[in-house]
């Protein structure tokens, strides 16, 4: 065959090359959370089995989400971490969204308690710097984004609780100064009417209600509602309002009235033609109001609507629990009565459906976790059945504050909530390296401690007495198709706290007391061999049996040897204060590096070197606050001297609870705050020649209980929930150089 030659005529010869990558992917499909502590995990192949305490694993949304008519996040939507609660959201006309709160990052980018999301979730350059406090509403009205809340400056410039900026970022002149919070704004015209808890805009009083002009003049109308207004709605030349009042221009309104918005109201405002008689009367707080053709929706802490007389709607009260539908005449109260279980803070109409967000876990009867779709078909105002409450159902994990409705159908929520579509998963679980969350679904009783992968099987140690309702005493073998193997050593006398798998067989340390019939005190090997994995017997437990005296709480293996930490003193009745090595053939060696004031809660093992993390504060007599190196060559295994503990001291200020290698780094998680006084709070990165590396990720919240590293990824677990300024619950993904996966 033709030889492939340079430009000269010469004949290039063939060069080959080849190089190694991690094969598993990182970047984020979805960001997995969880809703209870993750005590341990293990990495096999490209998945992630993860154990714990938690009961419920769910996609990342935290704070604000974009879902579509089928309740999960829209198709194509790549959701960016928001580091705060949004209080507000409304439409931008063409797909996306404005939204409004506490936070301060979306995503990587700063964006100080307002931002701009297009329809696929991507972060728009609208960058106004609002501080001072939250933004709780926003309005939007061509080219100017209306904003309340209790702030004190915008890009730097004072404005007192509202404000006005173009979309494009630039601060309007336009300044009303309120003297207290606003929480509900509404445009009409030329008018921006004003609800909240203040007592004055501009030095003028005005007691919870105020129209201002587009040009920032403020009007005479000036209702006096004597206490705070949480919503408005309008509807032609009149404006409903809900919040917590009881008189609106000194004549009982309770938490419900309409006003009139009509040119002579603006300019002179009059009790009389301006109060409206509509009167709904309901008996507690309305949080939200939506208007579609003649009906006002209505939701709120509220129980009943109307009374006996005295009010529009008479004969009542009605039960009414937090949702209700009265018409513009203020007579007519609808049949609608989805009957929240709790408050109601959000509504969004969509055709002939309305979005509820807020506080409540059912609809008629009906789990709908804080989020629920009903229909407002004229067959549900006049006889409202449980079928109008539609299968839309998100799921989210926390009270919703804010909807809002898009021209593409989807419905954009806010609040405080972190999970949209949690899963159940009974304290395991199976994640995908890039964050997407598993079927694998095995369900334990109650929490699992240790994991290990042996091939196609995950060893798995804890607190729990069934896998799947099946018995298992502390130990179970799952395989990572889910099944549940037959392999069952019934350990007995307290938990089972960590596995390491050596070949074909599995190491156990924990509180327990026998495997079976026989006695182990604390320690035990157990073959995990095809024959014991398919048929369990007494024989699958091998005679290794070095018999500590308390709790083993962790173990590593190196070649034949085995070493353990925990709050044990000897071993076989030999003295090892913490720690111990033993052979793979149950000979108790000489090593015994004495640690002194705690229990060893973690080894990882590197070369001639076993990195131990505790309670302990001296290691051979020799200060070691909480994290030591220490020896392994033969001459310490064969005859242990003080000389065998390596001068690497990082001193954390507190205990040590997690320990893995990677490279030339030591990775700890635990109690700590700080290490060698350098601020490092629960996580570290500390080189084998003992300097304290600025990777940071600055866990909040929680302890991390366990890291898993995989070359330049480390996995982390625990009960956290931030990593920095972003929220991560109890899991994340990070890399060597300080990046994040998800």
């Amino acid at each position: 065959t033709d030889k492939v030659k340079d430009r000269a005529g010469n004949v290039i010869a063939p060069v080959s090359s080849s190089f190694t990558t991690d094969v598993c992917p990182k970047s984020r499909a979805q960001r997995p959370v969880f809703n209870g502590p993750i005590y341990a995990m293990a990495k096999g192949g490209c998945t992630l089995y993860v154990g714990g305490a938690f009961t419920e694993v769910g996609s990342a949304s935290a704070y604000g989400i974009a879902l579509g008519e089928d309740g999960k996040e829209v198709s194509g939507f790549r959701y960016a971490d928001i580091n705060g609660v949004v209080r507000a959201v409304v439409s931008d006309g063409y797909g996306g969204w404005y939204i409004a709160g506490d936070f301060t990052l979306v995503g990587n980018r700063e964006r100080y308690r307002v931002a701009h999301l297009a329809a696929n979730g991507e972060i728009l350059p609208f960058s106004p710097r609002v501080e001072g406090g939250e933004v709780r509403t926003i309005a939007l009205v061509g080219d100017t984004l209306y904003l309340g809340g209790d702030f004190t400056h915008v890009n730097g410039i004072e404005r007192n609780r509202l404000a006005a900026v173009k979309t494009d970022g630039t601060l309007l002149p336009w300044n009303p100064s309120a003297n207290g919070t606003v929480f509900a704004l509404a445009v009409s015209g030329s008018t921006v009417y004003v609800g909240g808890e203040f007592t004055s805009i501009s030095s003028t009083s005005r007691n919870r209600l105020a129209a201002i002009g587009t040009d920032g003049t403020l009007l005479s109308w000036n209702p006096n509602a004597n206490f705070e207004v949480n919503a408005l709605a309008i509807l032609g030349s009149t404006i409903y309002v809900g919040g917590w009042f009881t008189t609106v221009s000194s004549t009982t309104r309770n938490y419900l009235a309409a006003i009139s918005i009509d040119n002579t109201c603006l300019n002179a405002y009059s009790p009389g033609p301006c109060l409206l008689a509509w009167n709904p009367n309901a008996n507690a707080v309305v949080n939200a109001i939506a208007v579609s053709g003649n009906e006002i929706y209505v939701g709120g802490e509220f129980t009943q609507i109307g009374c006996p007389t005295g009010c529009t709607i008479t004969g009542g009260p009605y039960t009414r629990n937090r949702l209700a539908v009265i018409g513009t005449n203020g007579t007519t109260l609808f049949n609608w009565n989805p009957d929240a279980n709790s408050a109601v803070h959000a509504l969004a109409i969509l055709g002939s459906t309305i979005y509820v967000g807020g506080f409540f876990t059912s609809v008629s009867s009906t789990p709908r976790n804080y989020l629920a779709a009903i229909s407002i078909a004229n067959t549900c105002l006049t006889t409202y059945s449980p079928i109008c409450l539609l299968s839309w159902s998100p799921g989210a994990n926390n009270l919703v504050y804010t909807l809002a409705t898009s021209s593409t159908n989807a419905v954009y929520a806010g609040g405080l909530f972190s999970i949209i579509g949690s899963l159940s998963r009974n304290r395991l679980a199976a994640i995908r390296t890039d964050g997407t969350i598993l079927s694998w679904n095995p369900a334990a009783n109650l929490p699992v401690n240790a994991l290990a992968i042996a091939g196609s099987t995950v060893i798995l140690g804890g607190n729990f007495s069934n896998i799947n309702t099946t018995s298992r005493n502390y130990l179970a073998a799952i395989g990572t198709d889910g099944t549940l193997l037959p392999w069952n050593p019934n350990a007995s006398g307290g938990v089972v706290n960590s596995l390491v798998v050596s070949g074909n067989t599995v190491y156990v340390g924990g509180g327990f007391t026998s495997i079976g019939s026989t006695s182990r005190n604390y320690l035990a090997a157990i073959s995990i061999d095809n024959t014991c994995l398919a048929t369990y017997s007494s024989s699958c437990l091998l005679s290794w049996n070095p018999n500590a005296n308390y709790a083993v709480k962790a173990l590593a293996v190196s070649g034949n040897i085995v070493y353990a930490g925990g709050d044990f003193t000897t071993i076989g009745g030999n003295p090892r204060n913490y720690l111990a090595a033993m052979g793979t053939d149950g000979t108790l060696l000489p090593w015994n590096p004495n640690a002194g004031g705690g229990a060893v809660n973690s080894l990882v093992v590197s070369g001639n070197t076993v990195y131990v993390g505790g309670w302990f504060t001296s290691i051979s007599s020799t200060s070691r606050n909480y994290l030591a190196a220490i020896s392994i060559d033969n001459t310490c295994l064969a005859t242990y001297s003080s000389s065998c503990l390596l001068s690497w001291n990082p001193n954390p200020n507190n205990a040590v609870g997690t320990l893995a290698f990677s490279g030339n780094t030591v990775y700890a998680g635990g109690y700590f705050t700080n290490i060698g006084g350098a601020n490092r709070e629960y996580l570290a990165a500390i080189s084998t020649n003992s300097i304290l590396l600025p990777w940071n990720p600055n866990p909040g919240g929680g302890l991390v209980s366990i890291i898993v590293a995989s070359g330049k990824t480390l996995y982390l677990g625990g009960n956290f929930t931030s990593l920095g300024s972003y929220t991560a619950e109890r899991i994340a993904s990070v890399n060597s150089d300080g990046s994040r996966n998800w």
